[in-house]
């Protein structure tokens, strides 16, 4: 999906290759079809992603190093659910407190 930039949400269910090119994109639901095939999914425009929820990504773990480079790609986030995703035993996540 390309030059839609009104676009505010997607739910994306069954598609194993997705790439979204929507700057205003604030929310994104992504459920691969398969979920032990590797899957392509690529919304690194969507600079403006408050919302972020995904089940079954068990091609792909999920680490601190990972969630470092979503919150630097996407500064608005604030939800992120994760349903029957590999993730790795421990996850640090904390807030960045400035005076």
């Amino acid at each position: 999906m390309c030059g839609l930039e009104k676009l505010k949400g997607v739910d994306v269910e069954g598609i194993q290759a997705v790439y979204i090119d929507a700057p205003n994109l604030e929310s994104l639901c992504y459920i691969p079809n398969n979920r032990d095939v590797p899957y392509k999914l690529d919304f690194d425009s969507c600079r403006n992603l408050r919302l972020l929820y995904s089940w079954s990504w068990n091609s792909t773990v999920i680490s601190d190093q990972w969630f470092l480079e979503m919150f630097s790609k996407y500064p608005f986030l604030e939800t992120l659910k994760f349903e029957n995703c590999s993730i790795s035993e421990s996850i640090n996540i904390s807030s960045a407190q400035h005076s």
